[in-house]
């Protein structure tokens, strides 16, 4: 019950944030709204957390570097995803991100040293027929549709980095992420 809590409210601070992107309609530079967005998750999540978990919020000393670069990994995540919803329709951007998985699956091969089950190469494969059915490289939102498609590899890596921290280290980092994310976005 504690983690679907914990995936429920970091999802909540965290999905909104490419309906807004379109809503402004370029009235707001992305670095404003990645700034505001990524500020109000990480303040929403300190003073939740603690109440889900039962325990104070600590900052992660021991973990320093890791916060750091699951930080600046978001940072980058968000800033690409919110450029490519500026480029396409939401449909494209969520769909070409959403190879994420994907990249994730390559990432723990390289980085984690995980063996691949033979279900997830049948269920790669389908994924990139799919895109190839897609045809990200045609028509007018090409460039978006390639930036989407970064943006699912920064993603993964983001996940990969993740798994691969989350092996020796566990605690309540994502809000502390949350907020360097959010230091390295300037505001206007």
């Amino acid at each position: 019950m504690k983690t679907l809590l914990l995936l429920l409210l970091i999802t909540l601070s965290e999905a909104t944030i490419g309906v807004f992107v379109k809503l402004t309609d370029g009235l707001i530079p992305i670095q404003t709204l990645n700034f505001y967005a990524l500020a109000c998750a990480a303040a929403f999540l300190m003073a939740v957390m603690p109440l889900a978990t039962g325990q104070s919020l600590r900052f992660p000393w021991g973990n320093l570097k890791d916060t750091i670069i699951i930080g600046a990994l978001i940072a980058a995540q968000i800033s690409v995803f919110n450029y490519a919803m500026t480029l396409v329709p939401i449909a494209n951007a969520v769909i070409f991100w959403s190879i994420a998985p994907f990249f994730v699956f390559i990432f723990s091969a390289l980085f984690l040293g995980e063996t691949a089950r033979k279900s997830y190469i049948v269920i790669f494969a389908i994924a990139m027929i799919g895109i190839v059915l897609a045809k990200p490289l045609e028509g007018g939102h090409m460039l978006g549709n390639l930036v989407a498609l970064g943006d699912g590899a920064i993603y993964a890596a983001m996940v990969t980095y993740m798994r691969y921290e989350g092996k020796s280290e566990a605690g309540n980092g994502i809000a502390w992420s949350m907020l360097v994310a959010a230091m390295g976005r300037p505001i206007a």
